[in-house]
């Protein structure tokens, strides 16, 4: 009879399994798990040039960056349920964040305060609804980036022209995200599968991509940061301006 106990067999295993075969040790995943850092260098990279070229508060992708590719390490670590949940639930920091920015900008009376409130809030309720019924978590992630586009298909004629951007990083940033979610399809189904690859494999191409992908939208909103923070109180638009 085998008796060997693995460190994480005491927890609920995760629902998803990738390609990567589960080694008995304290990195299952090896390949997966050591990946995801490299979204968290990304975030700390955000964090280092938002703060060098002065640009407040822009630096909350890079903190989401960072807390993406730690949650995302301790699923793929593990593979236990509590460690999916937060992985999962990450991605709605960076969703959530866009959306926040879009409503400052398009709303500029939101006060940094509200803003935090706001963006906290929808994180919060979103990782509360995925806690309580897991299927909805894909459904809440993809409401958010087709709402998020179509705020800034709603806003491109809507608000005054110096606060409109060039959008190319927003494309940049959706056609990653396309072209990685097809590589964690060709994982998931093990069409593209070595299961003893340790190294590297699809799911880890898939955080590389999704690293570069929030970098792309911190350079979206990079254009924004004086008419989102800077301005004073007294001298932000009314909406009659912003119409």
């Amino acid at each position: 009879m085998n008796t060997t106990t693995c460190p994480w067999d005491k927890f609920s295993p995760a629902t998803l399994t990738f390609c990567e075969e589960n080694l008995c040790s304290w990195v299952v995943h090896p390949a997966e798990a050591w990946s995801s850092l490299i979204i968290s260098a990304i975030g700390a990279y955000i964090i280092y040039d938002a703060k060098k070229k002065n640009l407040p508060m822009l630096w909350l992708f890079g903190l989401a960056g960072i807390l993406v590719g730690l949650f995302s390490f301790a699923f793929h670590a593990t593979m236990t349920f509590w460690g999916e949940i937060l992985d999962l639930g990450s991605m709605y920091l960076v969703v959530s964040l866009a959306i926040a920015f879009n409503l400052r900008r398009y709303y500029p009376q939101i006060s940094k305060k509200a803003f935090t409130l706001l963006y906290v809030g929808m994180s919060l309720g979103c990782l509360s609804l995925l806690a309580i019924h897991k299927p909805m978590g894909s459904v809440i992630f993809g409401t958010f980036i087709v709402f998020g586009v179509a705020m800034e298909v709603y806003m491109k004629d809507k608000v005054r022209p110096e606060y409109k951007v060039d959008y190319k990083y927003l494309k940049y940033c959706l056609g990653t995200l396309l072209f990685a979610w097809g590589i964690w399809w060709l994982d998931i189904l093990k069409i593209v599968c070595n299961p003893a690859n340790h190294i590297w494999t699809g799911h880890s191409t898939w955080h590389s991509l999704n690293g570069v992908s929030i970098y792309f939208l911190y350079k979206l909103y990079q254009q924004l940061p004086e008419m989102l923070w800077e301005m004073k109180r007294d001298e932000l638009p009314t909406e009659g301006q912003l119409a």
